[in-house]
């Protein structure tokens, strides 16, 4: 698998929509990432101000995924799907592991899902994906 992050200007979104993907006016960061069987997966990044909003936005939430010692399981993956799609912005608790696999864990958890990582705070962090329909509207 190859990963390359691009930024795409305004002008360049309409090439995106046969691809299937929801584009939306102001320029964003793409990672494209290339699988073997040629499927073209996009993966949306945040700017910083999306991050401070969604931050302010997740500072009243309780974790609703925790992941245990035995780490980023099949299970926890499905419960993280099911949690984005359901809320778009959620708190998972990763426990047992130092910070440097907390870290990695997250950021697995952000590939495997499709999310962006927008907080890690400890044990806590705070995961967003827009759902087919957004409630939250980013500035």
């Amino acid at each position: 698998m190859t990963d390359s992050t691009i930024i795409i200007p305004r002008s360049s979104f309409t090439a995106l929509s046969g691809l299937g993907a929801t584009v939306t006016y102001r320029p964003l960061r793409v990672t494209l990432a290339l699988l073997s069987d040629s499927n073209v997966d996009l993966f949306f990044m945040i700017t910083d101000k999306q991050k401070k909003f969604l931050r302010a936005k997740a500072h009243h939430l309780k974790p609703v995924v925790t992941a245990g010692n035995a780490g980023l399981s099949e299970a926890v993956v499905n419960e993280i799907e099911i949690a984005l799609a359901h809320h778009e912005l959620i708190k998972v608790r990763i426990n047992g592991a130092d910070r440097d696999e907390r870290k990695q864990m997250s950021e697995l958890a952000c590939k495997k899902c499709n999310a962006s990582l927008v907080q890690l705070i400890g044990h806590i962090c705070v995961l967003y994906r827009p759902a087919k329909k957004p409630v939250i509207k980013l500035p």
